[in-house]
C-alpha cells in the first residue's frame, strides 16, 4: 500500500488559516447532509423496565416504559398512546393496557392471573407505528412465571459444541466492511448451528496453497475474530471440523474500489483509526473525508489523502456507540467503523448507610445523577428493590438465534460497560450498514386512527335487530369531566361520540329518543377497543440464558404455602390443597390468589346491598359499626383505619365520608350488584402485599368483562356500560414498620419485591432520598436503577444489600 502524509482538520480547526477551502466547503456540506439524513431516520422507540424477571402466579408486574427517539435517545412525545400487553409463546395476549404517551403516564402494573400456567411470557410496549411496520423499535421484555417447584425452564441459547441436523452457518464481517489486500485486516465471524443457535467451535483460515494463515475460536455467543494479511493473488477459505468432516466457507471477495477504517490501538485517552485505500482508487492526490457521529450529533471530521492515521479524543464524545464514515469522490461511502466510548459523561451515585439489615428494618437509599463536571442532571428513573433470586441481570439477556448487532443497539448500557475492550471491539466490528440512504428516509407517518381510538362508536337497533336510523342518542358520564354529547344515528343506525380521554373502567350511559323526543328502548351494540396486533420479532424474543433454580428455602418462603416465621428460621408450613371445583362463573384470569374467598356475580342478590352480602363471607364481620376481616391488629377500638382496603378494578376506591356506618360498607352499597363480575377477599399475608392498610385485609371488586361487554338498561331507556380506557399510574403498596402496631403483626412478610417507583425525578443539588422496609426473608436484595437523562443518556446501575 502506498502512503501519503495526512492533512486533516478536527471539527474546531479550519483546514486553511487564511480562507475557506473547497475541500472544507464540501466537508461541511456532506457532513451537514449526513446529520440531516440521520435525524430524519429517528422514530419513536420503546424501552421497558420491570421490578424483576421471575414471578409467581397472582403477583403484580410493576413496570415503567419510556418512549425515546431511536437516534437521539431523547424522550419523545411523538406518539399519542403506548400499548402494553403480556403475551405467551404463541403471541396470544394474556392481558393488555393502554397508556397515555402524550402526558408521559407510562408507569403502571399488570396483575398476573392466579391460574396462569408456568412458563415464558413477554411484556411488550409499542405504538401503533411499531405494530404496523416498525416492530424492531418495540420493547420486548421476557418474564417467567414459576410453578410451585420453583424451577425455571430455559431455552438453551448458549453455545453448543456440535451442529445438529446440518452444517453450521457462518457470516463474515470484515473490519470497516472490506478486506484490504497487502495490509493487516481483521475479520469477525458469527457461527451458528443449523437451528440458529450460537456454536462454540474452532476453525482455521487457509489460502489457495492450503497454508493455514489464521486460527479462531468462537465464544459463548458463537463469535470470533482473526487477523491476516491477504494477497490479491490468492483466495481464502475458513474451515470447520463438523462431526469429523471438514467444511469450508469462502471469505468475502476483494473489492479493489473501496477503502477501510480500522482501529489500530485502544487505550486510555483515545483510539487510533487507520484509513486505507485499495490500489484501484488510490492516487497521489486522492482525498477522503472522515466523519464521526454519535447518536444524532456530529462529533468529529477530518480530511486526508491516501493512507493516514488519526487519534480520536474520546472526551469529546458522549458515552455510547460512535460510528465513523469514510467518504470519497462526490460523497461515495467507502467504509464505516463503530467504536464504543466508555467515557462516563454521566455518573449515578447510589448510597446506603450500611449493607446488612435485619428483618422489617428501614432502608434509606440516596440517588443522584451528575455530569462530568459534577453538576446535577435532570433524569427520570425507575427504582426496583427485589430478592436477587428473582432478578435476571440485564447483561445476561444478550443471547439468542439472531443478529448480535441488533441486540447491541437494543441492549441496556450495562451490557457493554461490563465487557472488556476486546469483547466490545468484537461487537463493534459486527455493526454495519448504518449509513442513511436518501431514498430510505422515513417520513413522519400520520396515524390519525389513534386520534379517535377512544371514540365511543356503535350501532343502534330495534327489537328485531334492524338498524334504527334517526335516533337521538345522549351520552353522559360520571368520569368527573361532566361528559355530555349528542349524536343522531345515520341510515345504518351507526353513531359516534368523540370522547378523547377517559380512564380504564369509566362508566358511561346512553339515553335514546326519537325525533319527537320520546324515550325509546333501543338496543345498542358498541364497537370494542382493539389493540394493533403484531408478531414479536424473533431477534427481540429473548430467553433467560441460564437455569435459575430456587432452593428449598425459597420454595417454602415464596412459592408453596403461607409460612409462619419465628426468629431467623422458617417453621414447617401447611400446604393448602384445593378440591376439584366446577367451572367458574366469573373471569378466573383476574383472580389474585387461589386461596382467597370468592363471591361470584351470580351469587349477588339484587334485592340486597353488596355490603350486606359481603358480611356473610368467611372471616368478615362488623365490630362497633366497622368492617373487620379476621381480627384486629391492635388492642384499640375499631375505627375507619381498622377496615380492609377496598379496590375496584385494581384502583383504590374513594372513601364515602360523613356517614354513620362503615365507609367501606357505604362504598360497597353504592355499587349495583348487576355490574359486578366477582368479589375477591384477601386475608393474611396476601393482603399485606398491598401495603400497611392491606394488613387489615383487602376486598377486590372486579367489575370485569361482564360489565364492559353488556349494556344495562333501565325502564327510562338509560343504558349504562363500562369501557376500557387509559390505565392510570398505580402507587406501589409500602409497609411502614415504624408504626409499632404494624411491626407487631405476626403474619409473615414474604414480599420478594419490597420497593418499586417508576417515577423518580432527579436534577436538584440534593440527592433523591427513598426509604422502604425489608421483609422477613433472609436474602440478598438487588437494587436496580434504570432510566434516561434529559440529554438521552441511558442509566443502568445496580447494588446489593443483605437481609439477615
Amino acid at each position: 500500500m502506498k502512503k501519503q502524509l495526512l492533512l486533516f482538520a478536527s471539527l474546531l480547526i479550519a483546514v486553511f488559516a487564511h480562507a475557506q477551502h473547497p475541500l472544507q466547503d464540501f466537508l461541511d456540506s456532506v457532513s451537514g447532509k449526513l446529520i440531516t439524513d440521520i435525524r430524519k431516520q429517528g422514530r419513536p422507540k420503546a424501552l421497558l423496565e420491570t421490578d424483576k424477571s421471575i414471578f409467581k402466579a397472582g403477583e403484580t408486574i410493576w413496570f415503567r416504559s419510556f418512549l425515546v427517539n431511536s437516534i437521539s435517545q431523547k424522550v419523545t412525545r411523538q406518539s399519542k398512546y403506548l400499548f402494553v400487553d403480556l403475551v405467551n409463546e404463541k403471541d396470544s395476549a394474556v392481558t393488555s393496557l393502554l397508556l397515555d404517551a402524550t402526558r408521559q403516564q407510562l408507569n403502571s402494573k399488570i396483575i398476573l392471573p392466579a391460574t396462569i400456567p408456568p412458563g415464558y411470557y413477554w411484556l411488550r410496549a409499542y405504538t401503533r407505528q411499531m405494530a404496523e411496520g416498525d416492530s424492531n423499535n418495540a420493547a420486548i421484555k421476557p418474564i417467567y412465571v414459576v410453578g410451585s417447584n420453583g424451577r425455571v425452564i430455559t431455552k438453551n441459547f448458549t453455545a453448543t459444541n456440535a451442529s445438529p441436523n446440518g452444517e453450521p452457518v457462518i457470516h463474515f464481517f470484515p473490519e470497516g466492511g472490506s478486506i484490504i489486500t497487502g495490509a493487516n485486516s481483521t475479520v469477525a465471524v458469527s457461527i451458528k448451528d443449523a437451528m440458529g443457535n450460537p456454536l462454540a467451535t474452532e476453525g482455521v483460515v487457509k489460502d489457495t496453497r492450503d497454508t493455514i494463515i489464521a486460527r479462531f475460536t468462537s465464544n459463548n455467543l458463537g463469535l470470533a475474530k482473526f487477523n491476516f494479511t491477504p494477497s490479491y493473488l490468492r483466495r481464502y477459505k475458513a474451515f470447520l471440523n463438523v462431526n469429523g468432516k471438514e467444511v469450508s466457507y469462502p471469505l468475502p471477495p476483494f473489492d479493489f474500489f473501496t477503502g477501510q477504517i480500522a482501529v489500530l490501538q485502544q487505550g486510555t485517552g483515545g483510539k487510533t483509526l487507520r484509513v486505507l485505500l485499495e490500489d484501484s482508487i488510490f492516487k497521489k492526490n486522492a482525498v477522503t473525508y472522515l466523519i464521526g457521529v454519535s447518536k444524532d450529533s456530529l462529533c468529529y471530521v477530518a480530511i486526508g489523502r491516501g493512507q493516514y492515521e488519526v487519534s480520536i479524543p474520546e472526551h469529546k464524545f458522549p458515552e455510547g456507540i460512535a460510528t465513523f464514515y469514510l467518504l470519497y469522490n462526490g460523497g461515495k461511502l467507502l467504509s464505516e467503523r463503530s467504536i464504543y466510548i466508555k467515557e462516563h459523561n454521566v455518573s449515578v451515585t447510589s448510597t446506603l448507610l450500611k449493607n446488612t439489615f435485619s428483618k422489617r428494618e428501614k432502608v434509606a437509599l440516596n440517588i443522584s445523577v451528575a455530569d462530568a463536571n459534577h453538576q446535577p442532571i435532570p433524569a427520570l428513573l425507575s427504582v426496583a428493590v427485589t430478592d436477587s433470586a428473582f432478578a435476571i441481570p440485564a447483561e445476561e439477556l444478550m443471547s439468542g438465534p439472531l443478529s448480535i448487532s441488533k441486540q447491541v443497539n437494543n441492549s441496556p448500557p450495562g451490557i457493554l460497560r461490563n465487557m472488556n475492550e476486546d469483547e466490545i471491539d468484537l461487537m463493534m466490528v459486527l455493526i454495519n450498514n448504518t449509513y442513511p440512504k436518501s431514498a430510505s428516509h422515513n417520513a413522519k407517518q400520520n396515524y390519525s386512527y389513534d386520534d379517535n381510538l377512544l371514540f365511543i362508536k356503535g350501532k343502534a337497533m330495534d327489537a328485531k335487530g334492524i338498524p334504527a336510523p334517526n335516533k337521538i342518542l345522549s351520552l353522559i358520564s360520571n368520569d368527573g369531566k361532566a361528559t355530555f354529547l349528542i349524536d343522531t344515528t345515520d341510515n345504518a343506525g351507526k353513531f359516534i361520540f368523540p370522547v378523547y380521554d377517559y380512564s380504564d373502567s369509566a362508566e358511561f350511559a346512553i339515553h335514546t329518543r326519537n325525533i319527537n323526543s320520546a324515550t325509546e328502548n333501543i338496543q345498542i351494540e358498541r364497537e370494542a377497543l382493539t389493540f394493533p396486533g403484531f408478531r414479536t420479532p424473533i431477534e427481540l424474543k429473548h430467553y433467560f440464558p441460564f437455569n435459575p433454580v430456587f432452593t428449598s428455602k425459597y420454595r417454602s418462603a415464596y412459592l408453596d404455602t403461607t409460612p409462619a416465621y419465628i426468629g431467623k428460621e422458617l417453621l414447617s408450613t401447611v400446604t393448602v390443597r384445593e378440591k376439584k371445583k366446577k367451572d367458574a362463573t366469573y373471569n378466573e384470569a383476574l383472580r389474585v390468589s387461589p386461596t382467597s374467598v370468592i363471591i361470584a356475580g351470580d351469587q349477588l342478590d339484587e334485592r340486597r346491598n353488596v355490603g350486606d352480602i359481603i358480611q356473610n363471607a368467611s372471616g368478615v364481620r362488623m365490630l362497633n359499626r366497622f368492617l373487620v376481616i379476621g381480627g384486629l391488629t391492635s388492642m384499640k377500638q375499631p375505627d375507619a383505619t381498622s377496615e380492609p382496603l377496598l379496590l375496584i378494578d385494581g384502583v383504590q376506591a374513594p372513601a364515602i365520608t360523613n356517614v354513620n356506618e362503615s365507609p367501606v360498607i357505604a362504598t360497597l352499597n353504592s355499587i349495583n350488584p348487576k355490574d359486578i363480575d366477582f368479589i375477591e377477599i384477601l386475608k393474611g399475608p396476601e393482603g399485606s402485599n398491598y401495603g400497611m392498610r392491606g394488613g387489615n385485609g383487602v376486598i377486590l371488586v372486579n367489575m370485569g368483562h361482564n360489565r364492559r361487554d353488556n349494556f344495562k338498561r333501565d325502564a327510562n331507556g338509560l343504558q349504562t356500560f363500562f369501557v376500557k380506557g387509559i390505565s392510570k399510574p398505580s402507587p406501589f403498596p409500602l409497609i411502614n414498620y415504624d408504626i409499632k402496631e404494624v411491626k407487631a403483626i405476626p403474619k409473615v412478610d414474604n414480599r420478594s419485591t419490597i420497593y418499586w417507583n417508576g417515577s423518580v425525578l432527579t436534577g436538584t443539588q440534593e440527592p433523591v432520598s427513598l426509604s422502604f422496609f425489608t421483609s422477613d426473608i433472609p436474602t440478598t436484595y438487588k437494587i436496580t436503577i434504570t432510566g434516561i437523562t434529559i440529554h438521552g443518556d441511558r442509566i443502568y446501575k445496580t447494588l446489593t444489600f443483605y437481609n439477615k
